[in-house]
């Protein structure tokens, strides 16, 4: 049947040869093939898609159907139903063969029943009435066929785009020869590229997605250094790979490989995939020239890290810094610090000045304001281990840890620290922390070891620069207080000899007059007045002390403060069998004398312990009670005047004098002094 039949519309096409128009119709969608249509039906099927804009075009080809009739795909084919209700057999393998899965629209003329069963059970049958109810059950099927072929279409588009993309990675493995591969470190597996092939001989088939296919194949003399040399990367202490070994080949053979990647990291800086290449170091059979490479590429990568690094430094660390007080110094550090690191918090610890324990200094980004009183020995927590060892350290989980203060770090996930150390010495810690948890890498720990050795000097120029300035102004308040306490002794003096001894004298005159004269009342009232005037002496300096020596004053001082004050208080003492100078009895007695006064006036407790020892060259004395406490750091009135005068008679017999206490828990005051 070959015919032509005009149409007023040019996406309806019917030809004799229907190459030419087959690609105007296709070029307008994919066309309906139509076959063997009666001039009824063939006028009903031009009728349903005229009316519909929207439907593909329609091209109408003569019988017999050849190989080369149809050049491009189509949506469906449209045939009239044979007698027995179905397409003819020859069209259904035509379209099996030529377009797999494509719909046949077969229609039917309503005095024929519709027969569903062909030979291919694959290629769908629509039959359609060649009637009024069956124009929409077309336009239904011939809008499906159209979606199904555009879907092919672009599957077909995503399908070319991705072999081409396929083909040219393919053809940059084989210019570049090298071997990609991607490790998937959740799930363990290893995508290898066809490079494995290209470079090594190893089709896809025999390519492994374990790590161990890789290790085996190493050399078995390089196998144990290139494994070590992939831990950091795997832990996360490292973003970098780059190493030179030898892999095996399919044929047995060795070649030297440079193997470089990077590491991709997820939440919390975990490492989750590496991607690399290796490249055949080819012409190196001693390994020298690949070592050279491997070392220059690290060598390149560790230049871009240091540069980093060393930006980052400079920001923390610039010469501003030793313009400012140790306060400001320290606060405007942690505050470089913590954002140089990407950290939520930041704490400097200073070394206490009898150098056994740290003392929180300056903090930022805690929620609690911590008490600067609170102390941490040498090592013990975190940061006492990291002041006792002079080593920097990485806490990656907190809760699994000892910490020393787990009010103020209860907060946190992780932490990372490093000493200050100066001319071989600790001096404080510096570190920071994050809410969340976080593998610190060994770059994290280089870098705040480096801002702690950098400004080290500085904060211990600023920690004795304060000093001075304390020294200078406790110089002023012990210059008004000798002052004072020389005004305070005349009129103490001057009120006892008045009141006391003035009084007894008048009586004595008065008792003298002969009318008066009572020799018992006598003799009593002079034993009063040589036991007042003994009181006074002893006030102002003990003769014991001079006589005795320092142990039997202590013991007197003692039993008295016990009979005044009802605080029990213990003598504990050892090595002062012996006389010691003048000046060193006195300024231990004094400062036991004042300790004691501090407890009774402001501890609010009942018991004390007075502990003298001596030994190895040294005079120590110690004055405890487990009373209310106090803060160093904040010296209550009343206290401030007795705690510089026994610092300085410390100082000025070149001894020490420590304080430690703590609100709510006592006080502690050591003096140690050398005994020549």
């Amino acid at each position: 049947m070959n015919r032509t039949v005009s149409s007023n519309r040019s996406k309806y096409t019917s030809t004799g040869s229907a190459g030419a128009s087959f690609d105007e119709a296709s070029r307008m969608g994919f066309p309906l093939l139509a076959i063997g249509l009666t001039p009824d039906s063939e006028a009903f099927l031009r009728g349903v898609l005229m009316s519909d804009p929207a439907v593909p075009p329609l091209v109408v080809v003569p019988e017999p159907i050849h190989a080369d009739s149809v050049p491009g795909p189509i949506a469906a084919g449209v045939v009239e139903a044979d007698a027995t209700g179905g397409p003819p057999t020859s069209f259904v393998s035509y379209i099996g063969e030529r377009e797999p899965g494509a719909p046949i629209i077969a229609l039917i003329q309503e005095s024929v029943a519709p027969r569903l069963e062909h030979a291919d059970p694959v290629i769908p049958i629509v039959p359609v009435p060649i009637s009024d109810r069956g124009a929409s059950l077309l336009r239904r099927a011939v809008a499906l066929a159209e979606g199904r072929a555009g879907l092919l279409a672009r599957l077909n588009t995503i399908e070319v785009a991705s072999e081409r993309r396929a083909e040219r990675f393919r053809a940059l493995t084989m210019a570049t020869r090298v071997a990609v591969w991607d490790w998937d470190l959740n799930e363990g597996r290893i995508w290898r590229s066809e490079g494995f092939e290209v470079l090594f001989g190893y089709p896809a088939k025999e390519v492994g997605e374990t790590p161990e296919w890789w290790a085996e194949r190493i050399h078995p003399e390089d196998r144990e250094r290139a494994l070590s040399r992939m831990d950091a990367p795997l832990s996360g202490d490292d973003d970098q790979i780059h190493l030179s070994y030898r892999f095996r080949t399919r044929d047995g053979s060795y070649v030297r490989v440079l193997d470089s990647g990077v590491v991709l990291k997820g939440d919390h800086e975990r490492p989750i995939r590496l991607i690399g290449t290796m490249r055949e170091m080819a012409d190196l059979p001693n390994g020298d020239a690949a070592e050279r490479a491997e070392r220059a590429a690290a060598e390149s990568s560790a230049a871009e890290t240091a540069l980093e690094r060393l930006s980052s430094i400079e920001r923390v660390t610039d010469a501003a810094l030793a313009h400012l007080t140790l306060e400001n110094l320290l606060t405007e550090l942690l505050a470089r610090l913590r954002t140089a690191l990407g950290a939520d918090a930041a704490l400097a610890h200073l070394l206490t000045e009898d150098g056994t324990a740290l003392r929180r200094r300056a903090w930022i980004g805690l929620r609690a304001v911590p008490a600067r009183s609170v102390e941490i020995p040498l090592g013990s927590g975190i940061s006492g281990r990291i002041a006792a060892s002079g080593k920097p350290m990485i806490v990656p989980d907190l809760s699994e840890s000892d910490i020393s203060s787990p009010g103020i770090l209860a907060e946190f996930a992780s932490f990372l620290g490093a000493p200050l150390i100066v001319e071989g010495k600790t001096i404080g810690v510096l570190s920071v922390l994050t809410r969340n948890r976080r593998n610190f890498t060994a770059s994290n720990q280089a870098l705040i070891q480096i801002v702690a050795d950098r400004v080290a000097f500085v904060v211990d120029r600023a920690r004795l620069a304060e000093r001075i300035r304390m020294e200078h102004r406790r110089l002023e308040a012990l210059s008004h207080r000798l002052v004072r306490l020389q005004e305070e002794e005349r009129r103490e003096v001057a009120r006892e000899l008045h009141d006391g001894a003035g009084q007894l004298l008048m009586a004595l005159r008065l008792a003298l007059e002969p009318e008066r004269l009572d020799r018992a009342r006598f003799s009593a009232m002079l034993q009063d007045l040589s036991d007042q005037l003994g009181g006074i002496s002893m006030n102002l300096r003990p003769p014991m002390l001079d006589d005795l020596g320092l142990l039997p004053a202590l013991r007197w001082h003692l039993e008295r403060f016990i009979s005044q004050t009802g605080i029990a208080t213990k003598l504990h003492h050892e090595g002062l069998d012996h006389r010691f100078k003048a000046e060193l009895e006195l300024a231990a007695f004094r400062i036991v004398q004042e300790a004691l006064t501090n407890v009774a006036r402001h501890a609010r407790t009942y018991s004390a312990s007075v502990d003298v020892i001596q030994d190895k060259g040294v005079l120590r004395v110690r004055v405890r009670d487990s009373g209310s406490g106090f803060d160093p750091e904040a010296v209550p009135p009343g206290f401030g005047a007795g705690l510089i005068g026994m610092r300085e008679r410390s100082i000025l017999l070149g001894g020490t004098l420590t304080i430690h206490s703590t609100p709510g828990k006592g006080t502690d005051v050591v003096a140690e002094f050398p005994v020549a």
